[in-house]
């Protein structure tokens, strides 16, 4: 049997089959913005037509991160185009606020083809792939600086006074990583505070008349 092409379906010699793509995992740190590349949704087509769009099916949840085609938020159930992640406009930011977060951001999708929806034979063209595919975006934690605060002590004059850790850590909190965040761990101190660091104090007497 010898396929004719069929008139207004771009020379179609079949029903267009529909695209797949492929799951996978990137990863970035965070607060970090993590750019999508056409690879990470591994596009592929039976029938060799482009890859046109990828359709939305579970956006990252927004603890985790937001996912941005150009300027705005992309929203749930919408269509991006596949010229806007080739050009590296869909981007994942992830959350700085009121944390930084981090954890496994999940981006549930379907890939979408140029081949149409046009009849032929009989059969129906299917452009968007059926099975949804996942692009899991691992946002890796990295250690933020703690906070502190001046304290005082009393001790007598030519008695030594042994620090405790509890003079330091009064003041200590770690508000910038996860909850509970990170323990007191040391204390480096930005100026000695022996005397015997600091240069003598000479006083002079005021000359006579």
């Amino acid at each position: 049997m010898t396929l004719k092409t069929v008139a207004g379906t771009g020379g179609r010699l079949a029903a267009n089959n529909p695209p797949d793509a492929a799951n996978n995992t990137v990863n970035t740190s965070e607060a970090t913005t993590y750019v999508l590349t056409a690879a990470d949704i591994g596009f592929t087509d039976v029938d060799g037509d482009h890859f046109q769009a990828v359709k939305v099916v579970t956006l990252p949840s927004a603890s985790i991160g937001v996912l941005f085609d150009g300027g705005n938020a992309v929203g749930a159930g919408a269509s991006i185009p596949a010229a806007d992640i080739i050009n590296n406009l869909v981007r994942f930011i992830p959350a700085t606020s009121p944390i930084k977060a981090n954890g496994a951001a999940q981006f549930v999708f379907k890939v979408q083809d140029d081949g149409g929806t046009a009849v032929i034979g009989g059969n129906t063209g299917v452009d968007l792939d059926p099975t949804a595919n996942t692009l899991t975006i691992n946002v890796t934690p990295i250690n933020d600086p703690p906070t502190g605060g001046d304290g005082a002590v009393p001790t007598n004059e030519d008695v030594t006074y042994t620090f405790k850790v509890a003079d330091f850590t009064n003041n200590f909190a770690d508000p910038l990583d996860p909850a509970p965040g990170n323990s007191f761990a040391a204390s480096r101190s930005a100026r000695s505070a022996s005397m015997a660091a600091c240069s003598p104090i000479t006083a002079s007497r005021p000359s006579s008349a």
